[in-house]
C-alpha cells in the first residue's frame, strides 16, 4: 500500500491521540492490550450506544491533494460470541458521510480480525480534512452497548507517497 497519513495507526502509543471522539467527555473509545492485537501490543476499543446506534473515532488528515485516490483499510473485530446479530463499519472524509464515503461493511461477531476497505478520491481544494471510523451494531434488545474493536486503520494516496 501507500505511505500512511495517519499518526498511531494501531495505537501503539497506548493512547488516543491524535484520534478523538466525535462526542467529547464520553468514554466510548480506549486503547488497551486486553487480548491480542493484530498488530503490535494495543489496539481500540470503541463502544457502541445504546439504541443499536454508532459511535465515531476521528483524526485530521493533512496534505490531501485534489485529484489523488487514497486507499483506506482498517483491521476490525467484532468480538463473539454475544448478542450482537451484525455490526456496521463506516469511514469517510469531511462532514457528509455520503459525499466523503470511502467504506460501509456488515461484519458478524466471529471474533476474528477482518480488513475493512476502500477508497476516497479528493475533489476539494482544501489540504485538510477529517477521517471519522464508525462502529454500530444491531441487536435484538437496544438496550445494549457492544464492542467494535480496531487496529491498523491506513489512508494513503493509492500511487504511493505524494
Amino acid at each position: 500500500m501507500s505511505c500512511n497519513l495517519l499518526t498511531n495507526p494501531s495505537f501503539e502509543t497506548g493512547t488516543l491521540s491524535p484520534w478523538f471522539t466525535t462526542v467529547p467527555n464520553v468514554n466510548i473509545a480506549t486503547v488497551t492490550n486486553a487480548t491480542a492485537a493484530y498488530d503490535g501490543e494495543y489496539y481500540l476499543d470503541l463502544k457502541t450506544d445504546y439504541g443499536n446506534r454508532g459511535h465515531s473515532i476521528a483524526q485530521t488528515l493533512t496534505g490531501l491533494q485534489r485529484g489523488t485516490v487514497y486507499d483506506f483499510s482498517a483491521q476490525i473485530q467484532i468480538p463473539g460470541p454475544s448478542g450482537v446479530e451484525y455490526c456496521f463499519v463506516d469511514a469517510y472524509v469531511g462532514a457528509n458521510a455520503t459525499t466523503g464515503a470511502i467504506v460501509s461493511q456488515q461484519l458478524l461477531p466471529t471474533g476474528e480480525w477482518t480488513t475493512v476497505r476502500g477508497s476516497y478520491q479528493r475533489t476539494g481544494r482544501r489540504a485538510e480534512d477529517v477521517l471519522t471510523l464508525t462502529g454500530s451494531c444491531t441487536s435484538p434488545g437496544s438496550s445494549y452497548v457492544w464492542d467494535v474493536l480496531v487496529d491498523e486503520v491506513v489512508f494513503g494516496a493509492a500511487e504511493g507517497c505524494v
